[in-house]
């Protein structure tokens, strides 16, 4: 009975108890020996509907251990202003706060709020790039990151004062002094791992998909994967590290991917003190062929219990491994990795040998993947629409006006928790996103970080050297709560949203200009790198190098975004209003004029529509003698006021390219047909568990 009183709420919950939360990244890491430049590269699509998505700089220092013996650490915040400081860069300073929002966040009373514990200083600190989280030093060292599942961690909640009880410690924090302290990817590793086992860590939502972190972290010689998760008492926490093998890639999205660990192999793992002891005191220790511990499935979360947060999504791995699973497919064509696995991605290996050497901008690629290609192609099926988009909006209610009691989407707890579209690496909810890369040269010279924000498949990415002491205007400006003309996001966000007015013939002429730009880009930093190599040998006067640097990424940084800017534009005289403009040549006769293409829609999405009723009805129309001859007799068997399912099979007949819709469901999560079905089944469900009335839901009426 307990069973059934709480599915009957299940059934029937309010939109705000099942909403997911969307901070979900995906990071990749790239050894020197699989880049054809011998550089380390790492990569993080911040994925994240509400996050302040600024960057900054915050600058090396020398600290007075005997005025300042103690290090702050701040809150986790992720929305605007996610810190408020002026010892950490031009970014964070009050005087960079948007005009509306200065005298709510300059008070000093909210400035000392953010601070909710400290930790000794060090005498010295780097430099770094931070935005949410730590991204890359003046060292070369770099962070990419992407929240998991883990079993422990319901408790570990941020603590809200320095004097109070409870972890201090989560990634962005901890990101961020790794980065301030170290000059290599180990260090960073132990330096986060131990602080976090000393002070405490909670993850970046209680959820059981987000207590747990999954870090790549590089320095210009070597690629590792650092995983962390709150213990059981929610007071520590147990952590482990493996070195990415010379010559592969490796990739984690939002679950942990690091399995059999070694315990005494130390080049290449490390881990906590209580890595294995708390596994067998909480009998959760489980063990691969070779007898090593399996982080993933000991400390990822419970695949058969209870799900901690039933609020959440139900447990579909592919999520998580399907992303996964195209980067290493991507790079080891020839392993024939199949992307169908079960819970903890078993199949899928730690890393792959590329069989191609990969340059950065092929790992920018992978930034901007959407499946394509693949049987799983996000830009194909009925969910991509007629023009073939791969965007997918988040779950939700179709809240009207910012009511959130109105529900016109019509779905249901059950819906929400039981639909899902496939989520690909290049998603429009990205905050920002980078290819860190770290270059065999002194480190004065050899770091970049390419860096862009808004949806990757939309913008441009500008390099920025890390001994840059400021960072391009435009990637420090900006807010969610307004278009900003200043700010690079919103430029790269009207060029994305204008593309999904037709996709299929807009966004060829955005990956145009991508490949131009950043071509150009690349030429660029090759000649800036070898001037800069000079000044270093012919020993230039402290801080030239930094100086020429900076000024190299501020006007490339200028250039890109005045290029977006002005590519919107150019993109509404291109295509519009279902037309693509066009002219023609000019003759001895005729001059040139304009020559407009109408581009309409497929044959296959019209049959879903009402398009042919009128036509099919006319007591006048004769079928063409071509392909289309049997179409009288098809249509004669479908009246369109019948379902979506009927129409869809009289599409798979007549597929524009000459294929079938069979494949619409696995694109797509299950296809129109199986969506109906599972509709149908939804409501069987929804009525036997207590359903609010014995009426079919709305949402099922209105299919046509």
């Amino acid at each position: 009975m307990t069973t059934l009183i709480f599915l009957f709420a299940l059934a029937n919950a309010s939109a705000k108890e099942f909403q997911q939360p969307r901070q979900q990244c995906t990071t990749i890491g790239v050894t020197a020996g699989a880049t054809d430049d011998h550089s380390t590269l790492v990569t993080h699509t911040a994925d994240c509907k509400d996050c302040d998505f600024r960057l900054s700089k915050t600058l090396p220092q020398t600290h007075d251990l005997d005025k300042n013996p103690n290090r702050p650490v701040y809150q986790y915040k992720n929305t605007y202003p996610r810190l408020v400081a002026d010892d950490r860069g031009e970014t964070w300073k009050t005087s960079n706060l948007e005009t509306d929002f200065i005298d709510q966040f300059s008070d000093q009373t909210f400035i000392d709020s953010q601070v909710v514990g400290y930790i000794p200083q060090v005498p010295h600190t780097y430099g770094l790039f931070e935005s949410l989280f730590g991204i890359m030093n003046d060292q070369q060292v770099a962070i990419g990151e992407s929240t998991c599942a883990a079993r422990f961690g319901l408790e570990a909640v941020k603590r809200p004062c320095p004097t109070c009880e409870g972890p201090l410690f989560e990634m962005t924090s901890l990101s961020m002094i790794a980065l301030e302290r170290c000059d290599t990817a180990k260090c960073a590793v132990k330096t986060m791992g131990d602080l976090a086992v000393e002070f405490g860590f909670y993850g970046a939502d209680t959820s059981e998909d987000e207590r747990g972190e999954a870090l790549t972290v590089s320095d210009k010689n070597e690629v590792w994967m650092f995983h962390i998760s709150p213990d059981p008492t929610s007071s520590s926490a147990i952590w482990a590290a493996q070195r990415v093998p010379e010559g592969h890639i490796t990739a984690a999205a939002n679950a942990f991917v690091i399995r059999g660990v070694k315990k005494d192999d130390e080049e290449n793992f490390l881990f906590s003190d209580n890595l294995f002891s708390e596994a067998e005191e909480q009998g959760v220790a489980s063990y691969d062929a070779s007898g090593d511990l399996d982080f993933t499935v000991t400390y990822g979360p419970d695949e058969f219990g209870p799900a901690a947060d039933w609020a959440g999504r139900m447990k579909k791995n592919d999520y998580c491994t399907d992303r996964v699973w195209r980067v290493l497919s991507l790079a080891a064509p020839s392993l024939n990795l199949q992307r169908k696995t079960n819970f903890f991605g078993d199949g899928l290996p730690f890393s792959v040998q590329v069989e191609e050497l990969k340059s950065v901008k092929d790992i920018m690629a992978l930034n901007r993947d959407q499946f394509q290609g693949s049987d799983i192609d996000m830009t194909k099926g009925v969910a991509a629409g007629p023009f073939g988009s791969p965007i997918r909006y988040d779950e939700g209610y179709g809240e009207v006006g910012g009511n959130d009691d109105s529900n016109s989407n019509n779905m249901t707890a059950w819906d929400m928790k039981h639909g899902e579209f496939r989520r690909a690496i290049g998603i429009m909810r990205t905050s920002w996103s980078f290819v860190a890369q770290a270059r065999k040269h002194d480190n004065e010279v050899g770091g970049v970080l390419w860096f862009s924000q808004y949806q990757p498949s939309a913008g441009g990415y500008s390099p920025i050297f890390s001994s840059a002491v400021e960072v391009p205007k435009s990637f420090s400006r900006g807010t969610l709560f307004e278009f900003s003309q200043e700010s690079s996001y919103w430029a790269f966000c009207a060029v994305g949203n204008y593309a999904q007015t037709a996709w299929s013939y807009i966004h060829p002429y955005i990956a145009k200009k991508q490949n131009e730009v950043e071509s150009e880009l690349f030429e660029k930093v090759e000649l800036a790198t070898d001037k800069a190599k000079k000044m270093v040998e012919e020993k230039e006067s402290n801080g030239k190098v930094a100086e020429y640097l900076t000024s190299v990424s501020l006007e490339v940084g200028e250039f890109v975004f005045t290029t977006w800017k002005a590519l919107l534009f150019e993109l509404i005289g291109l295509v519009h209003d279902g037309y693509q403009t066009g002219v023609t040549e000019p003759t001895e006769t005729s001059p040139t004029a304009i020559k407009m293409t109408e581009f309409f829609y497929p044959r296959w999405w019209l049959v879903l529509t009402d398009y042919f009723s009128n036509s099919v009805e006319a007591k006048d129309w004769t079928p063409p003698t071509n392909s289309w001859e049997s179409v009288e007799n098809v249509f004669g068997a479908v009246e369109f006021s019948k379902s979506v399912a009927e129409r869809v099979s009289l599409a798979r007949t007549i597929w524009d390219d000459g294929t079938t819709l069979n494949n619409v469901g696995e694109q797509q999560g299950g296809g129109v047909i199986t969506a109906c079905l599972l509709l149908a089944a939804g409501v069987c469900v929804g009525y036997f568990f207590g359903a609010k009335s014995s009426k079919t839901p709305q949402v099922y009426q209105q299919i046509p």
